[in-house]
């Protein structure tokens, strides 16, 4: 996470609309439409530099384990945002690499 979001001066979530769908086995599934406003290192203005669209799917269910909060876990998170609107700011983003940044 610091690696994707690190290289940014701040950033702000506009919530525009969240969904949570109760399923019959115990799991919900969780749907977020929201804008990403990100500020490029070194902008400290009130203004962001890109604000793209991004939408958060996630499913949650009883944990495996009794040490989890609420006693629920993310089974599966999914995450869509148009990171080619970085390409002005961000030549080289962790976001535009085709490795996982993960196995270093």
């Amino acid at each position: 996470m610091k690696q994707i979001f690190g290289q940014f001066e701040r950033i702000r979530h506009d919530l525009l609309k969240i969904w949570d769908i109760k399923q019959d086995d115990g799991t919900s599934i969780v749907m977020v439409q929201m804008v990403r406003n990100l500020w490029m290192l070194g902008n400290t203005s009130e203004n962001p530099g890109v604000s793209p669209p991004t939408f958060w799917l996630c499913t949650i269910s009883p944990a495996d384990h009794l040490d989890a909060f609420n006693g629920l876990q993310f089974k599966e998170v999914w995450l869509y945002w148009d990171t080619m609107l970085l390409v002005p700011f961000i030549k080289d983003a962790v976001a535009f690499q085709g490795k996982n940044i993960l196995e270093d």
